[in-house]
């Protein structure tokens, strides 16, 4: 079956119609056009080889910077978070981030050693993969579900001794979900803490204790157990050089821990 798109073909030639002439005029230009910094650089991945090239702290590196605040420091002519003036309004953990670049020492909350002494031993320290098809693999699932297929257990009895490994893999051809939740089940035991690094584990319990309601109880007992490291961390505990990333944040955290050990 064949479908007339001229119309719309056309419409669409009319609203290119006045960039035609300014993009032709760049493309034929002899050289290249002089970069300009725009706020949509932030996102460009070449931006550290370009514009951003040798600008160690970058306004950038301010997490969660607004367009209207990028405009308010470029109007100064600040690129630098060590040039923010401490009258410049910023959020709480903006203004950590530029305190931190300035005086270059880390931040350390107050209720950093609290929370990590709070630690039940023994500790489990849980990550897990899942899979997404937008075509349900499995009956009784929706499109683009997440589907928990690897997990990997480090068991700690005691700090930085007597570890222990437990993993499992599903296998592709069946809907392994009730026979993962039960071997992480077992995996993870009765007592002590479970160390998560974000959200995706407690989801997707949370998910296992619906879908199988007689486990549900132990599912749940789990999730009561988790501890989410990087919420801790990221609340209490900054260094100049996660450049305002949090996945540096928290490997970083480890790196920092590890030379002060």
């Amino acid at each position: 079956m064949k479908i007339d798109h001229t119309n719309k073909v056309q419409s669409r030639v009319e609203f290119f119609r006045p960039y035609w002439e300014p993009v032709e005029k760049i493309t034929r230009a002899p050289r290249k056009p002089e970069s300009k910094l725009k706020f949509v650089c932030k996102r460009c991945e070449l931006f550290e080889e370009c514009l951003g090239a040798g600008i160690k702290n970058h306004i950038f590196d301010i997490p969660r910077l607004s367009e209207k605040k990028y405009g308010e420091l470029m109007a100064r002519g600040i690129v630098r978070i060590e040039d923010i003036p401490d009258s410049f309004p910023l959020t709480d953990r903006q203004a950590r981030v530029r305190d931190c670049v300035k005086k270059n020492k880390p931040f350390i909350g107050a209720e950093l050693k609290g929370c990590l002494e709070s630690l039940s031993w023994p500790v489990y320290y849980l990550d897990l993969e899942t899979v997404m098809t937008a075509i349900p693999l499995y009956s009784d699932i929706a499109p683009y579900d997440k589907i928990p297929t690897q997990y990997s257990v480090h068991k700690c009895s005691d700090p930085g001794r007597d570890l222990e490994h437990y993993e499992f893999l599903a296998d592709p051809s069946r809907d392994c979900r009730k026979e993962f939740a039960e071997n992480l089940i077992r995996a993870l035991g009765d007592s002590g803490r479970i160390v998560v690094y974000g959200a995706l584990e407690k989801t997707i319990l949370s998910g296992l204790a619906d879908a199988f309601p007689s486990l549900s109880g132990e599912i749940n007992s789990l999730i009561g157990r988790i501890i989410n490291l990087e919420s801790i961390v990221g609340a209490n505990f900054y260094h100049p050089g996660f450049h305002g990333r949090r996945l540096d944040l928290i490997y970083g955290f480890y790196v920092i821990r590890s030379k002060d050990a």
